[in-house]
């Protein structure tokens, strides 16, 4: 069976699109690799690919990662060199990872951050996506080991580093305030509202 039909199939079994499959499949492929490599404690998971991992891809999908980065420095040219480490890190899943373009994110922060773009490719299929990356957040009380399973394989299992529910939910509070209402995203309305119903 094809990849595409696999993805199509097991899309239609756990009923989500495709699409939203293939991009949680190619970053599974890039959090393994993570796993794996000498910067597995440098990164710290967050954000709607951590939610999507809480409450299942069917309830919250995203395009991206983001992570912060602790005990490395936040720079374009160190950034540069884990993700290449990470994405260059050998498994036999027949996926290739590209780094693309770094751009500064974050400017009114006190720290800023760094979007890198990634091309995942399986055959001839290209999945595109970004990883987010700052630094100098306050996660309370500390960051924990989240356990993730396979898309394809469920026995399979690996760790990441990421933040727990409680940060998470601190966040997305503090982001409503600071926004004020009106100029809050719905998603983060939606992602206290489905962690308080699930967590």
């Amino acid at each position: 069976m094809s990849f595409k039909a696999q993805i199509r199939n097991l899309a239609k079994k756990r009923n989500v699109k495709a699409q939203v499959l293939l991009q949680n499949y190619m970053f599974e492929r890039f959090l393994e690799r993570l796993s794996l490599s000498e910067y597995r404690d440098k990164f710290v998971l967050k954000g709607g690919m951590l939610v999507a991992a809480m409450v299942g891809m069917d309830a919250r999908s995203t395009m991206d990662l983001d992570a912060t980065l602790r005990g490395i420095p936040l720079t374009e040219e160190s950034i540069h060199k884990a993700l290449t480490a990470i994405c260059n890190f050998p498994i036999e899943d027949k996926v290739t990872l590209t780094i693309g373009k770094t751009e500064p994110i974050r400017p009114d922060d006190a720290y800023g951050g760094y979007r890198v773009k990634i091309t995942a490719v399986y055959d001839t299929i290209e999945t595109p996506f970004s990883v987010d990356i700052s630094t100098g957040d306050v996660i309370t009380p500390q960051a924990v080991k989240y356990s993730f399973r396979g898309i394809f394989d469920e026995e399979k299992q690996f760790e990441i580093w990421a933040y727990n529910i409680e940060t998470v939910m601190a966040e997305k509070i503090e982001t409503i305030l600071r926004r004020n209402i009106l100029n809050t995203r719905p998603r983060d309305f939606y992602d206290i509202f489905i962690l308080s119903s699930t967590q």
